[in-house]
Order: structure tokens, then C-alpha cells, then sequence
């Protein structure tokens, strides 16, 4: 929902979102969550790295227990 006290924010018409309006041209700009839903790699990148962080906390406490023992 965009603010109607301020001329600088639109809506985007797809999602709702906020949006920016580019002073020059007086146009919306591209919305940000409509460019990362579409992007091909964000559901790819974000399971590498939810994996990629739980084997380094299973690293660490397999490193920790074999110090402790």
C-alpha cells in the first residue's frame, strides 16, 4: 500500500508492493519482489545455503563433543 502523502512511492500493479517513482521520467520503477520472485536461482540459492549452514553447525558440534571427549 503506498503512502499518498508521499510523490516519490507508487504501487506495483502485479504484487502491491511499494514501488519508486523515477523523478526524471515521473514512471514507477521495477518492483523488487516481482524481479526476485521471477528469478530462476532464489528457491536454488536458498536451499545451498540453508544446507551449506547446517553442515557447518553440525561440523561444529561434531569438532566440539571430539574436544570434550
Amino acid at each position: 500500500m503506498a503512502d499518498s502523502d508521499n510523490p516519490n512511492w507508487g504501487e506495483c500493479p502485479k504484487c502491491g508492493s511499494p514501488v519508486m517513482i523515477d523523478p526524471a521520467s515521473g514512471r514507477l520503477q521495477a518492483c523488487a519482489r516481482c524481479a526476485s520472485a521471477a528469478s530462476p536461482y532464489s528457491g536454488v540459492l536458498g536451499v545451498f545455503f540453508l544446507l551449506l549452514g547446517l553442515a557447518a553447525v553440525v561440523a561444529l558440534v561434531y569438532f566440539c563433543i571430539e574436544l570434550i571427549l
